[in-house]
């Protein structure tokens, strides 16, 4: 081992270690070498013995002393100074060795200095500018590159050696608390489910992680969240970040998670499952409103013998089948299928549903929709066959009995439109106009609040009823911006019409539902499919326009199911409409 002294920028003497031709280089050198090695630096000392009239008060002077000396007076072992020597000469900075000890600057301090410590710490007039600049380089250098030298064989069983000191904690700290949970492993998440084992496979080939596997990462951790019923607290998320930034050569924990004081954490991983937990409350307060098809809830429907031969034609045949035939095989098959149903108890089970039998999703698949609707409740045509006589009875009985109720002039324009019969409207305009109008005399729906503790009742306008029954949409354009805007501020879509043109004169009627569009040119159509599509898949009404759609039942279709909430009012226009029929009925014979 040699030692050579040479002058650096600062006009001091630095000493330096080099290894003979005989030795391999180290980084470090022999600790008892180095105990006797006189170190000279920068210091700052007060020159109190000066008479001169200066205005300094600090010069710059050269100090020399032994490394003996410096560890009795600022380390605390010989391993603190013989690493933070080797490592400041390394940097070309062996200058700045006897301030850092000074100042307890020791390497495992630098560690966890930010960017902005480490410029401040060294800005001292007796430090040149040159050799702070030089320090701050290569620090900002030795801090990304510690990130990028870790191999994953060694992090996996660092990650491993957390987890143990993790359970040795968790069993030192069960002795103060008994419910203390197990700290997650990301190695143990990796390999529970196939997004972790596809990202392995992918990492290590590639040696390197991009977007598409930073995504299939957060999504193994979500899975193992939900599929483990484990709530992932702020403390698994910093320990997760920690682990993954091991593992993984490169990656930034920044990224991952970044604890904050008075505010939530930022982060992919703490936002990706506080976001899924907040679309997941949202849709359990769907499902307590979810409702049975049938009186029932647990009626089963027997399965045929030849009922997986209708399911194989209707996935490999289907493209060569007539409409009687592909109808043929899907009523074969029915049993099967609303048993499936039956089991799926919230709304989002239509998408799954429609996974398994994408006819749904064909432009004739309210279609099959009807067929499994009259293989539950028989035919129910009513609304279909008497609408006409519907309508003339509420324009004719109902609607002129309550005029006062009709005040905006919208609906005295449409009231005036539907009684004056030489205006000649359209079957379709004359339904929409008095389902608009009969809105008016039903109950407006409301949000029930039964705490004092909570908000005010809420009660929907009669234009947020009127829309969320039936949305009029001047173009297509304007119909697909609002599915748009609807599909963004909802997690789950029930069945909804939309009216295209004015409802004086429109072309189309839009039925959607989980992504699924159908188009009628028939106003009474589409309310028939969309009735039996909140049916046959056990979605609740709107709330806004729930009652509404309670009337229709009530009149027409006559089905019972549980969780019925028919207002007063409903019940008043019910016996409104049945008295108004009698009347109809036995004026003839009076006449004659």
């Amino acid at each position: 081992m040699e030692h050579s002294e040479e002058t650096n920028s600062m006009g001091t003497v630095v000493v330096s270690t080099q290894a003979t031709s005989d030795e391999e280089p180290s980084q470090f050198v022999n600790i008892e070498d180095f105990e006797q090695i006189p170190i000279i630096g920068v210091m700052n000392v007060e020159n109190n013995n000066s008479t001169s009239n200066t205005n300094e008060n600090e010069t710059s002077a050269d100090v020399t002393f032994t490394c003996q000396q410096l560890i009795q007076k600022y380390a605390s072992s010989n391993a603190d100074i013989l690493e933070l020597y080797a490592l400041l000469n390394s940097w070309n900075v062996g200058d700045l060795f006897p301030y850092c000890c000074r100042q307890h600057l020791y390497v495992g301090v630098l560690r966890h200095l930010t960017p902005e410590m480490a410029i401040s710490i060294l800005n001292q007039p007796c430090i040149p500018l040159g050799a702070q600049v030089e320090f701050y380089h290569h620090w900002h250098n030795w801090m990304e590159s510690a990130r990028s030298t870790i191999d994953v064989e060694k992090a996996e069983c660092s990650s491993q050696s957390i987890t143990s000191k993790s359970s040795m904690n968790e069993s030192n700290s069960a002795q103060q608390s008994r419910a203390m949970e197990a700290p997650l492993d990301l190695n143990t998440i990796l390999k529970s489910n196939q997004y972790g084992l596809n990202l392995i496979a992918v990492f290590n080939r590639d040696k390197i992680l991009n977007d598409n596997l930073r995504k299939l990462m957060l999504e193994s951790i979500l899975q193992f969240c939900i599929e483990n019923k484990h709530d992932l607290t702020v403390k698994d998320c910093s320990v997760l970040a920690a682990q993954i930034v091991q593992v993984f050569p490169g990656e930034v924990m920044a990224y991952y998670f970044v604890e904050r004081k008075n505010s939530a954490p930022l982060g992919k991983l703490y936002h990706k499952y506080r976001n899924w937990k907040s679309n997941l409350n949202r849709k359990s307060s769907l499902e307590k409103s979810t409702k049975s098809i049938v009186g029932n809830p647990s009626k089963t429907f027997t399965t045929e013998k030849d009922e997986e031969i209708h399911i194989r034609a209707l996935r490999h045949e289907m493209a060569t089948m007539s409409y009687d035939e592909k109808l043929a095989h899907w009523v074969g098959c029915a049993a099967t299928r609303l048993n499936i149903i039956q089991n799926q108890n919230n709304p989002q089970s239509a998408s799954k549903i429609f996974d398994l039998w994408p006819q749904f999703k064909n432009p004739d698949g309210y279609r099959m929709i009807e067929a499994d609707f009259v293989f539950i409740h028989g035919q129910k045509n009513e609304l279909l066959d008497s609408l006409d006589a519907f309508v003339d009875v509420m324009v004719e009985e109902i609607f002129p009995k309550h005029r006062e109720s009709f005040k905006s002039s919208e609906d005295n324009d449409m009231l005036n439109k539907l009684s004056d019969k030489s205006n000649n409207l359209s079957q379709n305009s004359s339904a929409a106009m008095t389902f608009r109008l009969m809105q008016m005399l039903l109950p407006f729906s409301r949000i029930e609040k039964k705490l004092t503790t909570d908000p005010k009742r809420r009660f929907y306008s009669i234009q947020e009823s009127r829309e969320a029954f039936l949305t009029i949409c001047a173009t297509e354009t304007e119909y697909k911006q609002k599915y748009d805007e609807k599909v963004k501020r909802e997690s789950c879509i029930p069945p909804f019409m939309t009216l295209i043109g004015t409802i004086e004169n429109f072309h189309s009627i839009m039925v959607d539902f989980e992504n699924i569009t159908y188009k009628f040119y028939s106003f009474a159509k589409a309310v028939d499919v969309c009735f039996k599509a909140y049916q046959l898949f056990n979605i609740a009404y709107p709330p806004k326009c729930e009652h509404l759609w309670d009337f229709l039942n009530r009149e027409f279709y006559k089905l019972e199911y549980d969780g019925a909430r028919t207002k007063p009012h409903t019940f008043v226009l019910l016996n409104e409409l049945n008295a108004a029929k009698v009347r109809r009925s036995t004026q003839p014979a009076a006449d004659a």
